[in-house]
């Protein structure tokens, strides 16, 4: 069986046990293949279908497991083993095959698959006409209907729910409506049974096919359609063009044909060989995708004679290189990974330009955790040539240099990552702190922390000085990767798997947050529900110098309980009985874990820290085997011991050995904030004052001159320098004219009228921050209240008042609607209500709104 993606440029082909994703790229051609773990089924078929975006693949799944039952044979009892069939859904990632999650609760035979049209849900039948509706993300089950004696021929999505289009033993088609609401409405006309349908887009116009040789086009509200005659066998298929002006049919007479849907006329018939599986209008409306039972797919142009005129030769795809063996096999893998790479810039690319839109449907891009991932399995291999990194940091250079947009902070971090790879670690401290800086991440500063041990005693930048001195070192961030065993029995006799050297190797490595029930877990513990009530979990990480910490910080996020160890010592506990007792794999937590959850921060003496490897690990405990959820995830840093003589030694390699033309500033500099951290300000701020004045092009050193005279009381001198800077080549840096805007707000207590007054920057100067700041201070002016449309656009309130673009959030990006209130509706009580999808993390997550000082009433 095969499955066209929304755009009709890739098609799935299912075979048992195995999915091919073919390509239309440089001709029709494989672009993957992955075995599935179980038979797939549907009712005889086998089915895979796309995502409206591409992003997912979903497939029926039957599991066959056995079960042990006692069978009396005459006297003699005896222990044998049933077999059951468990019937599901599972999404894949559709360029990987990876496995993501699984849909369960179905009690027979899967017959169809539908996604909404934003992806977010997912509509499954099975052949009793039991229906179900998923949240794809999350894997709750959102509604069921039974519908006997009917099947379903297709599906809509709304804000309201589901209209289904249902197919019965007779000639009838019924639409009726999930959850339930009015009647069904009852469509007639064909003389036979119908076997697909389509619904358009916006709902008002939908498709059928049947097997009395004829399809039919239908307008709200359905009482008759535009027959399609011409086909002369009982059609298989009919699908509307996205703009819903093309229809596409496919029967068992070979043959495909393309209709005008306004006034039923037949455009073309595409005759082939053999019968038909699938047929699909491209979404520029310029052509039709076909496949038949050879499962080999085809592009048919509709104006054949201009895409002949507009084919040239193309170059060699990599199926083709290996095929006919052109050139050796390293040069072929080599070319392999120069796609894979490109690929993967295609797709930061991509969401460089979805982050600048605020509304439409997302496109499927990977994270930057992902991409770095990627390109580093890809570059790190032992057989990739020295060469490989040139043409791979010259890939990101190009990408990088992309005229009137700034660079991604993903792109960024790749080009990192490459620069680190080929060995330029100089280089790549410096591009991934930049990234961080625009888009910090736990994964990104992990990544940073990783290339800037890499060059000790060598601090690169301004950044790196400050990271040394001051910074936490994140020795596990949130959202790592852990060993884990389930509490079915014990990891160890005692608390042999709290420390190192205890042998992990058999324990799976996965990422946290572990957990299952609530929607927001990276890795799924599907069979924790009703089974244990323990996850045991440990993280290596090595330490150079156990002295350089003064202390550490331990987060941790569980629903319900925990114990923590470092090194095979109890540092913390919450919701476990008390300190000191064992926690066997039988244990729960002493009570349930209050909503909304939050993490438990504790301090740790660094005195548990030893040089080499150091393991973190932890037992969480659930309420009980029976409850709804359970979550698992944890942070520990180090905090970096003060003092102006440790900060002296510490940095005393670094004197010696530092490099580069810039060496003398980053001394001063070092100088000038050891002076400052030991509260010598005045010193401090001449140093400052001289490097601000030599260094133009980087904003630390004036930062730290204003932080010194900030705590000298010279307010008026740090207001001064700010203006001064960003009148200046530093205009453009954000962190300059945020700390001005706290100066005159918090510092000098002016008001938003007089801080508009003194605003330092030139028109054709502002940032996308400035901007924002200046929005907020007019909207005070005006009207005495900042109003944000929290997620959305620009919208006039109820009573008129303007409610400006989504601004200041921190922590977390918009997602698509889940429920939407217009703003002008005044009986509504909700402006707008927006789901958000956030980065698991334990950091601040909301709104920093910038305001002059005063007295505020907060409203939601």
């Amino acid at each position: 069986e095969a499955s066209f993606s929304p755009d009709a440029t890739r098609v799935l082909v299912v075979t048992p046990g195995n999915v091919e994703l073919w390509g239309e790229e440089n001709g029709w051609q494989v672009l993957s293949r992955w075995k599935t773990n179980t038979p797939l089924t549907l009712f005889g078929r086998l089915q895979a279908v796309f995502s409206p975006d591409g992003r997912y693949v979903a497939t029926p799944h039957f599991v066959e497991e056995s079960a042990p039952s006692l069978r009396t044979v005459f006297t003699r009892p005896r222990e044998t083993h049933a077999r059951i069939l468990r019937h599901e859904t599972v999404l894949y990632e559709s360029r990987t095959g990876q496995r993501l999650r699984s849909y369960r609760g179905h009690a027979n035979s899967l017959l169809s698959l539908r996604f909404s049209p934003d992806g977010l849900r997912l509509l499954t039948e099975d052949w009793q006409s039991n229906v179900k509706l998923w949240d794809v993300e999350s894997g709750a089950l959102l509604l069921e209907m039974d519908s006997p004696g009917s099947q379903i021929l297709t599906a809509h999505f709304d804000e309201r729910g589901v209209a289904l289009l249902l197919g019965t033993d007779r000639e009838e088609i019924l639409l009726r409506a999930l959850p339930p609401g009015p009647p069904d409405i009852r469509l007639h006309g064909h003389t036979s049974r119908v076997v697909a349908a389509q619904i358009s887009a916006d709902g008002r116009k939908l498709i059928t096919a049947s097997t009395d040789h004829t399809a039919r086009i239908w307008e709200a509200p359905y009482t008759t359609g535009i027959v399609l005659e011409g086909h002369r066998a009982p059609l298989l298929g009919a699908s509307l063009s996205s703009d819903g002006r093309l229809a596409v049919t496919f029967a068992q007479d070979q043959t495909a044909r393309v209709w005008d849907a306004a006034s039923g006329r037949e455009i073309v018939t595409l005759r082939h060989n053999e019968a038909l599986e699938g047929a699909v209008i491209t979404a520029d409306s310029r052509s039709v995708a076909t496949v038949g039972e050879s499962q080999t797919p085809r592009l048919w142009p509709l104006n054949l004679v201009a895409e002949a005129e507009r084919r040239r030769s193309r170059s060699l795809t990599p199926r083709e290189m290996e095929r006919y063996e052109i050139g050796d096999r390293a040069s072929r893998e080599a070319y392999n990974r120069r796609l894979e790479l490109t690929d993967i810039l295609d797709e930061i690319s991509a969401q460089a330009v979805d982050a600048m839109q605020a509304q439409g449907p997302a496109r499927g891009v990977m994270s930057s955790a992902v991409a770095l991932r990627r390109i580093e399995r890809l570059l790190s291999e032992d057989h990739v040539a020295g060469e490989d990194f040139g043409w791979a940091s010259e890939m990101v250079e190009r990408a990088l240099r992309v005229k009137g947009k700034t660079p991604h902070p993903d792109l960024l971090a790749v080009h990192g990552l490459v620069l680190a790879l080929q060995g330029r670690k100089r280089e790549a401290v410096l591009a991934l702190e930049e990234a961080v800086e625009r888009q910090p991440t736990y994964y990104l500063e992990w990544h940073l922390d990783r290339r800037r041990s890499e060059i000790l005693p060598e601090r690169v930048s301004y950044a790196s000085i400050d990271a040394g001195l001051e910074g936490q070192t994140s020795f596990v961030p949130a959202g790592s990767y852990w060993r884990y065993f389930k509490g079915v029995t014990q990891p160890s006799p005692d608390l042999e798997w709290t420390v190192p050297g205890f042998e992990d190797s058999a324990w799976p490595l996965d990422r946290a947050g572990f957990g299952y029930g609530d929607g927001d877990d990276r890795t799924v513990l599907e069979d924790m529900r009703g089974s244990y009530t323990t996850l045991f979990v440990r993280h290596s990480f090595d330490v150079d110098d156990p002295g350089a910490y003064s202390g550490l910080t331990l987060r941790v996020l569980a629903d319900d309980g925990f114990v923590a160890y470092l090194n095979g010592v109890e540092v913390a506990r919450e919701r476990a009985d008390s300190a000191g007792s064992v926690v066997r794999s039988d244990s729960v937590a002493d009570r349930e874990a209050r909503e909304p959850l939050a993490a438990f921060a504790v301090e740790v003496g660094a005195e548990n820290l030893q040089e080499g490897e150091n393991v973190l690990a932890i037992v969480g405990l659930n309420r009980s085997k029976s409850s709804s959820d359970f979550s698992l995830d944890a942070a520990l840093e180090g905090h970096i011991r003060a003092g102006e003589d440790a900060d002296r030694e510490r940095f005393a390699t670094f004197r010696e050995h530092a490099k580069g033309d810039d060496r003398a500033h980053r001394i001063k500099y070092l100088d000038a904030r050891i002076l400052q951290r030991a509260g010598r300000h005045r010193e401090a701020a001449r140093l400052l004052e001289e490097l601000s004045g030599d260094d133009r092009e980087h904003p630390e050193p004036l930062l730290r001159l204003v932080e010194s005279l900030r705590a000298l009381g010279e307010i008026d001198r740090a207001e001064g320098k700010l203006r001064a800077a960003l009148d200046g080549p530093l205009a453009a840096s954000e962190r300059l004219f945020d700390a001005w805007f706290r100066l005159a707000a918090a510092d000098l207590r002016l008001g938003a009228e007089r801080i508009l007054e003194v605003w330092p920057l030139r028109e054709g100067s502002e940032t996308p921050l400035s901007r924002s700041y200046r929005t907020a201070l007019e909207q005070i002016r005006s009207s005495g209240a900042v109003r944000i449309r929290c997620g959305g656009e620009e919208a006039r309130g109820p009573g008129g008042q303007l409610f400006s673009t989504d601004r200041f959030f921190h922590g977390g990006t918009a997602s698509r609607t889940i429920v939407r209130a217009r703003p002008d509706q005044p009986q509504e009580m909700e402006i707008y209500r927006k789901h958000r999808w956030f980065q698991r993390s334990m950091g601040f997550v909301g709104y920093r709104i910038p305001l002059p000082a005063g007295r505020y009433t907060v409203r939601l």
